[in-house]
Formats: structure tokens, sequence, C-alpha cells
């Protein structure tokens, strides 16, 4: 196939996935320690082998700014990709006060669960 005719193909669509984002604060008004920051990265090594075994999407990285953290995770289904990971939330103690945020993709619907 040319590249022209490559360029030009159809690709099929891509299913939109769900979503959860796990919101929480920092202890400073930036990016928080660097300890904290390191304990965050310990969490999500755990929340990434969780979602890996229960085959319930990807863990697709962290966010630091402004006094907040937001971890980011997608998959087929919101719910069970929620309840993969709620465990090792739970356990979180920084999370206190924080909350996660289920997109539903094809209704784009979303729902709050406050810590």
């Amino acid at each position: 196939m040319s590249f022209l005719a490559r360029l030009f193909s159809v690709r099929p669509a891509v299913k939109p996935q769900d979503s959860v984002r796990v919101h929480f604060k920092l202890s400073d008004r930036e990016f928080g320690t660097s300890d904290e920051r390191d304990r965050v990265h310990q969490l999500t090594a755990r929340l990434d082998a969780l979602i890996r075994e229960h085959r319930a999407g990807e863990f697709d990285g962290d966010e630091f700014g402004n006094g907040e953290g937001t971890l980011f995770m997608y998959g087929p289904d919101a719910d069970r990709l929620f309840e993969t990971v709620l465990p090792a939330l739970k356990d979180w103690e920084a999370l206190k006060g924080g909350y996660a945020i289920k997109r539903y993709a094809e209704s784009n619907r979303s729902v709050r669960i406050d810590f």
C-alpha cells in the first residue's frame, strides 16, 4: 500500500474508554515534597499491578501541581476498574479529603466519590 493510500485510509473507530481519576491534596501549594511524591509513586505501582492482575484496564500516570495530585486510569468498565483499585485507595492515608471521578464514556456521565 502506498504512503498516500495509508494516509487516507479509513481506520476503524476506537471505542471510547471509561476512566477513573483520583484527586488528592498535597502538603504544599505546589508539587508536594519529594518524599510525598515517592509515596504516591509507590501507590501507583500497586494500582498498576492490581489493574493488570485483574485485567481491568490500565494505569496511565499521575500529575502534580497547584497543591493537588491526580491519578489517571482507563478501562472498558469504570465500575470494575474502581472496585479493583478501591482496596489500595482505602489504605492510603493521603487520600483523606480527596475524591475519585468515575467517567462512563458511552453515556458521558460522571460520578464523584468522596473519601
